[in-house]
């Protein structure tokens, strides 16, 4: 007998319905990481083709894939080379992050002005967090979703992202950490869209 798995479509679907019933955020966070989790577990989930570098190559050094896009619903792979780091940035909705292969080291920032000047922000480092295969992080907007993501291994890291909107279609914000200046980016797009 084989065992059944659980895969990205049934992934999608029960977190549509958690979409749906709008029963709050600790619910959603809740009930999607642990959704989350049990699609990690399946590493066959995610078509190779979406865990892999070198897709785009203006930027060969990061992949980014969409692999689900609905009204409330965004779910990417994004795959980090050795040594690479993000700016620091939000999204402006809430995500989760799950680490599919290897790991990865986020750092969340606090935000701790009084938010007049939309171009300058001043953060301050709230805590670093090791993410390893299986395990998933919470983004909570205007909380605790200002980050940075870097890849210190050695090899690639893989993962799974989860937004509550269509980030190839959102423009998000950028901080400089020394300076405090914000810039506005429009989104990079996808390696397969």
């Amino acid at each position: 007998m084989v065992a059944a798995t659980y895969g990205l479509e049934q992934f999608v679907a029960d977190m549509r319905e958690l979409v749906a019933a709008r029963r709050g955020d600790e619910r959603l966070f809740e009930r999607g990481a642990a959704y989350l989790e049990r699609l990690l577990r399946t590493r066959s989930a995610i078509d190779e083709r979406y865990l892999r570098l070198g897709a785009n190559p203006t930027r060969p050094d990061v992949s980014m894939f969409a692999l689900h896009r609905s009204p409330g619903l965004f779910v990417s792979s994004v795959v980090w080379g050795a040594g690479v780091a993000s700016s620091i940035h939000d999204h402006g909705t809430w995500g989760l992050v799950g680490v599919l292969d290897s790991e990865i080291e986020e750092t969340r920032y606090r935000r701790v002005d009084d938010r007049r000047d939309p171009n300058v922000a001043r953060l301050e480092r709230d805590r670093v967090i090791r993410s390893r295969s299986g395990e998933v992080s919470l983004l909570r907007p205007d909380i605790d979703e200002i980050h940075r993501m870097h890849n210190t291994t050695g090899r690639p890291t893989a993962e799974v992202h989860v937004y509550g909107l269509d980030l190839s279609r959102l423009a998000f914000n950028t901080f400089d950490e020394t300076t405090g200046a914000i810039r506005r980016l429009q989104p990079r797009g996808f390696d397969n869209c």
